[in-house]
C-alpha cells in the first residue's frame, strides 16, 4: 500500500471511530431516545435557606424562588422564569416557583423535546431539566448550557403565543 492510500485509510478509520454510536430512529424520523434522560440532581429544595439569598462567590448555592440552584445553572433558570412569566402574563417572576433543576445530557439538539417533522443533529448536548410551578400547574423547561431552552409539554415543544 502506498503512503497516500495509507493516509486516506487512517483518516477514514479515525472519522468512523469519531462518529460514535448512533441513536436508533423511531417512527417518523425522530430519534427513539427522546424520552427524558436520567438526570443528575444538582439542586434540591432547601428547607432552611431564605428565598432571597444570593451567591457572591463561585461555587456557592443560590436560593431562587423555592429551590436551591447551583451558580452555573442560574442563567438558564432565569431565562426559563422570564419566558414563563411572559407566557402567563405575570407582572413578577416571584409568582413562579422553581421546583427543581437537574443537570442532564440531551441525546440530540432537540433538547429532548423534538418538534414533529424536524431533524436534529445527533450529538450529546449538556444542559438542564428545569421544573417550574405557577398557579398550581407544572412547567417543564429543557435547556442547553448556553441560552437555548424549550418549554416542553408531553414530549413536544410548546409554541410561543
Amino acid at each position: 500500500m502506498n503512503r497516500g492510500a495509507g493516509a486516506v485509510t487512517l483518516c477514514l478509520a479515525l472519522l468512523l471511530a469519531g462518529c460514535g454510536r448512533a441513536a436508533p430512529l423511531g417512527g417518523q424520523g425522530t430519534p427513539a431516545a427522546t424520552a427524558r434522560p436520567s438526570p443528575t440532581t444538582i439542586a434540591s429544595p432547601a428547607a432552611t435557606a431564605s428565598p432571597t439569598s444570593k451567591a457572591t462567590a463561585t461555587g456557592q448555592v443560590v436560593q431562587m424562588a423555592g429551590a436551591t440552584v447551583q451558580p452555573q445553572a442560574r442563567p438558564q433558570v432565569e431565562l426559563a422564569l422570564e419566558d414563563l412569566r411572559q407566557r402567563l402574563g405575570l407582572s413578577d417572576a416571584a409568582e413562579i416557583a422553581v421546583v427543581s433543576v437537574q443537570e442532564t445530557e440531551w441525546g440530540n439538539t432537540s433538547l429532548g423535546c423534538p418538534e414533529e417533522g424536524m431533524m436534529y443533529a445527533e450529538v450529546i448536548v449538556p444542559g438542564y431539566l428545569i421544573m417550574l410551578e405557577a398557579g398550581g400547574k407544572a412547567y417543564e423547561y429543557h435547556t442547553d448550557k448556553a441560552e437555548r431552552f424549550v418549554l416542553c409539554e408531553g414530549g413536544r415543544p410548546v409554541k410561543s403565543t
